[in-house]
């Protein structure tokens, strides 16, 4: 398998990953779905990355790797990949993000890993947390279960209300001009 191969075989893994967790949150939030956009840089301004899903509340980056590796990606570690979640949120003005680590050998999305900082989930589970936190410093990480935390997604996010949440005619016009 050449580099390019290998490459390419990694990317349409993780928008096959992006497309599972989409299909996972549209149970509770029905305009879940993949982003297709990313960040990128033109003459005059940089557009950053808005994490992996659109359709929701709050920002998710899904990630997986190899199996047998500690990293996520080449040379980036889970703190350093919560830091760049962190910044993103914060440019999608979303008051919440979090990393979803694909388990090897878990088929159920609810069974694979949420990743945030320990501020992030008393904010989360206690209303204790500022937005305005410093996005270069995730603080101590932890782990939980994606279906341990959806109920106080849901909770912290008002589902049964219904707040209304940025599709992708919303996201264009916010990012336009």
């Amino acid at each position: 398998m050449t580099v390019a191969t290998s490459g390419k075989t990694r990317n349409n893994a993780g928008k096959e990953r992006e497309r599972r967790v989409a299909a996972w949150f549209r149970e509770t939030w029905p305009d879940a779905d993949r982003s297709v956009r990313t960040g990128y840089s033109v003459a005059d301004r940089v557009s950053q990355d808005q994490g992996d899903l659109i359709g929701l509340p709050f920002l998710v980056q899904v990630k997986g790797h190899l199996r047998g590796s500690v990293q996520f990606t080449p040379g980036k570690e889970l703190h350093d990949i919560l830091v760049a979640t962190l910044a993103q949120t914060r440019a999608a003005r979303l008051p919440f993000g979090f990393v979803i680590e694909q388990r090897i050998g878990v088929a159920d999305v609810g069974g694979w890993y949420a990743w945030m900082s320990v501020d992030q989930l008393l904010w989360l589970t206690r209303h204790q947390y500022s937005t305005d936190y410093d996005a270069s410093h995730a603080g101590p990480l932890v782990r939980l279960s994606v279906n341990s935390i959806i109920g106080w997604l849901k909770a912290r996010f008002d589902v049964e209300v219904g707040i209304p949440v940025a599709g992708p005619a919303d996201l264009a016009q916010m990012t336009s001009g």
